[in-house]
């Protein structure tokens, strides 16, 4: 399925830090073997790395007059200026109305721009388009919201040449936010992506929401999507996302890890399910490369689950031959699994992919989009050394690490 696909990636890899005692990769080194911790130097440019930044500024206020035309991004969730703490406040939410070209009137939440312009850039996008000439702005309207697949209305999406006009109006009154919608529908990314699995249930962030170096370029696919990848100590006692040279999929932590739903649905009898919307899992892992080459778009292992109204969680990258056999329309519960960490399709190396979507291809879009979701029911550490956080939802940003339960401020579990 074509529609879906995500886009080429690219990062660097240096590591830093740890605290336990054995490592948890290569530890089958000689002692008298100097132990090489390099990447294989195809893949110096783009494995996950760990990096050290500078605390942001607090949590900024909203603007009091929001800009119409976009220049980024907008999305419901704010996280502060240096991109990585998540702010606990959310700006008070705008709703536009928007008039298209025959003359229908469109009043919402104005819960993210995608811009097009951005889907035609190849090279890493180092700053925000200044004018961008093509944008599909999203409208989230409460009072449309159903359970029901077939009922939901509650998302718009105006492309910016059907738009005549549009103007910021006054909130009204007992409608609750598209935020707040999400949390009370249950609509969230669980913390725990890899419970129960051997060598931790920890994920770190390699790619963020609106991460600039990809998502921002995935046809309106991956914008809200966030990329994991794990964490261990490898011969050097460093921290690092693989061992040897990287240059297999086995090398890395993540790869094989059984991944679980973690979004409880509204679907079933009980209305506490998932539905499964398309499933693929016969497609070929390609090896750790930064150039994508050996795969073609559409091209990856996948599952896609509907879990509430149109609102679909979708997970990608799944290894060959791991994805269960699901029909669509299959019920799925929290904790089921949904295949094992891969690298299938357009993917640099092992990682789990995981978005939230809104189908609209029933719709005047024909398509599905990414739609901004929160994670839940987890604990975040935003950098090496800082504090282990408990967060009920949250946004987190690139470089910072999530679980299920506490874990240590080295990023990996605690040793007892």
């Amino acid at each position: 399925m074509k529609k879906r696909t995500k886009s080429t990636r690219d990062a660097a890899l240096l590591a830093t830090c740890s605290a336990l005692s054995s490592c948890l990769l290569g530890c089958s080194q000689p002692e008298s073997a100097a132990p090489s911790c390099e990447p294989a130097a195809a893949l110096a440019e783009c494995l996950p790395r760990v990096v050290s930044h500078a605390d942001g500024d607090p949590c900024p206020a909203p603007e009091a007059s929001p800009l119409l035309t976009s220049t980024s991004v907008r999305t419901s969730f704010v996280v502060t200026n240096d991109g990585y703490r998540v702010c606990e406040t959310v700006p008070a939410p705008t709703y536009v109305r928007a008039v298209d070209g025959v003359g229908t009137e469109h009043v919402g939440e104005w819960v993210a721009t995608h811009v097009h312009d951005y889907w035609e850039i190849t090279d890493e996008i180092l700053a925000p388009l200044e004018a961008p000439e093509h944008v599909t702005q999203v409208l989230f309207d409460a009072s449309r919201y159903a359970d029901g697949d077939d009922a939901d209305e509650s998302m718009i999406f105006l492309d910016s040449a059907d738009i005549a006009t549009l103007e910021v109006v006054a909130a009204p009154a007992s409608v609750p936010s598209y935020r707040d919608s999400l949390r009370s529908t249950g609509i969230c990314i669980g913390a725990g992506l890899l419970s129960g699995n051997a060598p931790h249930p920890i994920l770190f962030v390699d790619r963020g929401n609106l991460d600039p170096r990809d998502h921002l370029r995935e046809n309106g696919f991956g914008l809200f999507a966030w990329d994991f990848v794990q964490m261990a100590t490898n011969a050097c006692g460093e921290l690092a996302a693989y061992g040897a040279r990287g240059s297999e999929n086995a090398d890395h932590v993540i790869w094989g890890r059984t991944v679980s739903l973690t979004t409880s649905g509204r679907f079933g009898a009980n209305h506490d399910q998932a539905k499964v919307v398309e499933v693929a899992g016969g497609f070929e892992d390609i090896r750790p490369q930064c150039n994508v080459v050996d795969a073609a778009a559409g091209e990856e292992n996948m599952v896609i689950a509907g879990v509430a109204g149109r609102f679909e969680v979708a997970v990608l990258h799944l290894e060959q031959g791991s994805v269960p056999s699901l029909a669509p329309g299959a019920l799925l519960d929290v904790g089921d699994a949904l295949g094992r960490v891969g690298s299938s399709g357009l993917s640099q190396y092992p990682h789990i992919h995981v978005a939230l979507l809104w189908d609209d291809t029933t719709g005047p879009s024909g398509r599905a989009w990414g739609v901004p979701v929160e994670q839940c029911d987890g604990f975040a550490l935003s950098q090496l050394g800082a504090t282990v956080d408990p967060f009920d939802f949250a946004v987190p940003t690139i470089d910072t690490w999530i679980a299920p339960a506490p874990f240590c401020s080295n990023g990996l579990p605690c040793a007892h």
